[in-house]
């Protein structure tokens, strides 16, 4: 079969169904531990051969990292689907940073980077997701019909698949670059196109309330000295 016939074909076929969504909820508690857990819906059609390619993949990015590991992990078929669960469990958010910025790893480009800056009242939270890949606007691909289909297909693949993104914090939302804030839950919920997703780098944005635990911690760390302290002495006068 021709290139050009495979090309009508895929065009037909993910002009009707989505081929890949992915769906992430990603918690971060009041003591800096929390999850990522990720669900990839896949034609089986465009799956690779080998389903736990990702989880090696996966493995290698976090099951060596501190405080860093794979919890979970699934492969399951749903009718024409392929979906991939797998869960990463972090003793801090911080412990993510050195295995994120690894570069070792296709993988890590679809987590992104994380930045957080402290103000007086809030934490400002940023994260970038880069998928725009390679320039395929070269004069060389430009004048080839070949790159024009190559372009063409690429957008048909992608049409009506979503990256869902929800970030649960352990305080209150006070802005986001999101149309959804659950006020209730402390949750936020982005959605782009993964034909939008290619052609720029994704930002996700949110202003949180500092977390109180910071000086719950510290009045704690207060009374235990000073009881630690009193009980020494008390054991000494003993």
């Amino acid at each position: 079969m021709s290139f050009r016939n495979t090309f009508c074909l895929l065009l037909v076929f993910c002009w009707t169904v989505s081929c890949v969504d992915y769906t992430e909820d990603f918690t971060i508690k009041s003591n800096g531990s929390g999850t990522i857990h990720s669900v990839i819906s896949l034609n089986e059609n465009l799956a690779d051969d080998d389903p736990n390619q990702l989880k090696t993949q996966l493995e290698k990015m976090f099951a060596s990292g501190k405080g860093l590991s794979l919890a979970s992990y699934t492969v399951t078929n749903q009718g024409d689907r392929l979906i991939t669960d797998f869960t990463v469990a972090f003793d801090h958010v911080g412990d993510l940073k050195s295995a994120l910025s690894s570069g070792d790893n296709e993988v890590a480009k679809y987590f992104g980077t994380f930045e957080a800056e402290e103000q007086d009242d809030r934490y400002v939270m940023k994260r970038t997701i880069d998928l725009t890949g390679e320039d395929t606007n070269s004069e060389q691909e430009n004048g080839k019909l070949g790159g024009a289909l190559k372009k063409l297909m690429a957008k048909a693949l992608l049409k009506d698949s979503y990256l869902t993104y929800r970030m649960t914090f352990p305080t209150a939302v006070l802005k986001a670059n999101a149309p959804n804030i659950e006020a209730g839950t402390h949750a936020v919920e982005w959605q782009f196109s993964v034909g939008d997703a290619v052609k720029a780098p994704l930002v996700m944005t949110a202003e949180i309330q500092k977390p109180p635990f910071l000086k719950w911690l510290l009045a704690a760390g207060i009374a235990i000295l000073i009881f630690g302290g009193a009980f020494f002495l008390w054991r000494r006068r003993r």
